[in-house]
């Protein structure tokens, strides 16, 4: 973890092998395979393919029938699977790099950046259902918050070209970084020792009424992105829920026989899916904006 522009994908970038080091030493341990899905992994995928061809690429111990369970998953179902790569979007292309990394994962070390971007609740949880089964070690860079406390076991933060290892799961982190933060005025305040610092210490009362304040406000915060992150989950939810009901009727032969309602009902699925793809992106940026309250950022 760590601000934007910390180096933190600078950092992945050197574990996987891809950007030259300007000193010190990488050393990789013995039948070590490095399985990395950066942010434009995406943009690696051959365009000519099919989905489910592309999943299968480099899966060669997988069936077919396995692989579109784990495509299904991802939001890949029925004929999905038979689309070229050049048509999907951004966000589905993404969903087919993560399928095809955990088709075929590494034996130890598996690196990602920003792995649930443009994934909707669904995708989330199947990624973290899949990453739960994964026996090596993973190191992931991420800000949503809901994906480091499913998975994070140590934390590193990263600013300022600093390296903080924090040996806890995210909350641990959260806890510690709100101590450190706390620690830094109180020590800065007793070795100034001149008369303007002294008499710029407030009493502890009037310091206790404003943590107070402090912590009272940043509740409220907390909780009006919770409710936010709610409510966009809960829109996900009925688009969703409409998409499947019009999926299953279109899907009868029977609906075909007015061919003005199947227009209206498939132009509607259209609406639908640019609808669910708006609503993703808004619940994308109020996660977000829950993670940097969390974390005692201004948002």
């Amino acid at each position: 973890m760590g601000p934007n522009g910390a180096g933190k994908t600078t950092l992945l970038n050197l574990l996987a092998g891809t950007e030259a080091l300007q000193g010190g030493q990488r050393i990789l341990g013995r039948n070590v395979e490095i399985g990395f899905y950066s942010q434009h992994r995406a943009d690696m995928l051959a365009r000519h393919r099919t989905v489910l061809e592309e999943s299968l690429e480099s899966a060669s111990a997988v069936t077919e029938s396995y692989a579109r369970e784990v495509l299904g998953c991802f939001l890949f179902r029925g004929d999905d699977v038979f689309q070229p790569v050049k048509v999907l979007s951004g966000g589905e292309k993404s969903r087919l790099a993560l399928v095809k990394l955990l088709l075929n994962p590494p034996n130890l070390l598996l690196i990602m950046d920003e792995p649930t971007t443009h994934l909707d609740i669904d995708s989330v949880e199947a990624l973290i259902f899949a990453l739960r089964q994964f026996k090596g070690a993973l190191v992931f860079v991420s800000h949503d918050a809901y994906f480091l406390r499913s998975l994070a076991q140590t934390v590193i933060h990263v600013e300022d070209g600093e390296l903080t290892q924090y040996p806890g799961e995210y909350d641990y982190y959260l806890e510690k970084r709100s101590e450190r933060r706390q620690l830094r005025p109180a020590s800065s305040e007793a070795n100034d020792s001149t008369p303007n610092a002294k008499a710029s210490v407030l009493s502890s009362k009037a310091r206790r009424r404003l943590e107070a304040q402090a912590r009272q406000k940043r509740s409220q915060l907390l909780q009006n992105c919770r409710k936010k992150v709610e409510t966009h989950e809960q829109r996900i939810i009925e688009i969703e829920a409409r998409l499947a009901g019009l999926g299953e009727i279109l899907s009868n032969k029977a609906t075909y026989r007015d061919a003005k309602a199947a227009k209206a009902l498939k132009r509607e699925e259209k609406e639908k899916k640019e609808e669910l793809k708006q609503a993703t992106a808004e619940w994308e940026q109020a996660v977000a904006a829950y993670s940097k309250a969390v974390d005692g950022k201004k948002i």
